[in-house]
Parts: C-alpha cells; sequence; structure tokens
C-alpha cells in the first residue's frame, strides 16, 4: 500500500472571520464592518479580532426562507436583541416587521 491518505473532511467552524462572512455574503469587508459598528449585524470581538457567529447567518438565512422576502438584517438584529431582553424566543426565522414591508413592492 503506498503513502496516499484520504483528505479530512472539512469541518464547518463556528465563527467566521469578518473578511469570510463578508466574502459568504458577497459584500465588501468594509460594509460588513461598518454593519458592525453600527449595531446592525451580530459579532463578537476577542482581542483584536473580530468574529462572526456561523448560526447568525443560518438564522438569517433561514429567516428568509421562512417569510420568504427580503431579511433586513438590521430589523432581524432588532427583533433578536428584543427577545433577548425580554428573555422571548421568537421562533426560528421568525422577523417582525414593525416599520412596514422591506420588500420593494411588485
Amino acid at each position: 500500500m503506498t503513502g496516499h491518505r484520504k483528505p479530512e473532511p472539512k469541518v464547518e467552524r463556528g465563527w467566521l472571520t469578518v473578511a469570510e462572512a463578508a466574502e459568504e455574503l458577497g459584500v465588501s469587508s468594509a460594509t460588513l464592518y461598518n454593519l458592525i459598528l453600527a449595531d446592525r449585524f451580530p459579532a463578537v470581538k476577542v482581542g483584536r479580532r473580530v468574529l462572526i457567529p456561523r448560526r447568525a447567518l443560518d438564522e438569517i438565512a433561514d429567516a428568509a426562507i421562512v417569510e420568504r422576502r427580503l431579511v433586513d438584517v438590521r430589523e432581524w438584529a432588532m427583533v433578536r436583541r428584543e427577545s433577548d431582553e425580554t428573555g422571548d424566543k421568537p421562533p426560528k426565522g421568525h422577523v417582525e416587521h414593525r416599520r412596514g414591508p422591506i420588500v420593494p413592492p411588485r
């Protein structure tokens, strides 16, 4: 038998760098940093690094699927923040739209 080894399966990490999350979302790192600094996108600062929970991207995607419409990250973040403050848990993927529809009329 030769020294060929099967490649290790890629394990998905629970955290993404801003650059990785930006690439996954198709936006620039600067745009994502601006959203984070404006409290419009969830992130965690560890030392000098800013990390995005992968779960946040999954929950945003779930909200878009459940609502079957455009999800404004600012609205999503506000609902999550309010539910954390009150201790209530919104249904997975659920987004309350307090300022009217966030989808342009057809």
